[in-house]
């Protein structure tokens, strides 16, 4: 009975952190969009864009922005999976550092609910959502 409790909670403080973190990078996105510089998303969507249109695996590694980096090529395929679902959109792309976030968030909620407590674990999820305006913004970025 007490470990149904303890996992029940785990599972609330999930979803309610994911929830506020979701939030807050849809709200940031939908008001303030201008502000954030697109441009080096933009090498992933085409790679994404070129995936889709049936170009060869190997022809996204010629990426002039980034070459030989395994991030971007990453990136481009998780793109091309959500234009493939939402279609070929800025707010399609920016759902790639968006799941990436809620992983990462995920992750470190875990780790220090398992190594430390939940309270640590609460404190740094709450930091992490609403993080400094730089932080913010550069982890919106589909890089």
């Amino acid at each position: 009975m007490h470990i149904e409790r303890e996992v029940k909670e785990r599972i609330f403080w999930l979803i309610f952190l994911s929830v506020a973190l979701i939030f807050t990078r849809l709200f940031a996105l939908f008001n303030a969009g201008a502000l954030f510089p697109i441009f080096e998303g933009l090498w992933r969507g085409w790679m994404a864009k070129e995936l889709l249109e049936g170009a060869r695996w190997w022809s996204i590694f010629n990426n002039p922005y980034f070459p030989a980096e395994g991030g971007s090529v990453v990136t481009g395929y998780l793109a091309a999976l959500f234009f493939s679902m939402f279609g070929d959109s800025l707010l399609s792309l920016l759902f790639v550092p968006l799941l990436f976030s809620l992983l990462i968030l995920a992750t470190f909620y875990l780790f220090l609910e398992r190594y430390f407590n939940r309270y640590v674990a609460v404190i740094f999820s709450f930091l992490f959502i609403f993080a400094p305006p730089d932080f913010f913004r550069f982890s919106l970025l589909a890089n």
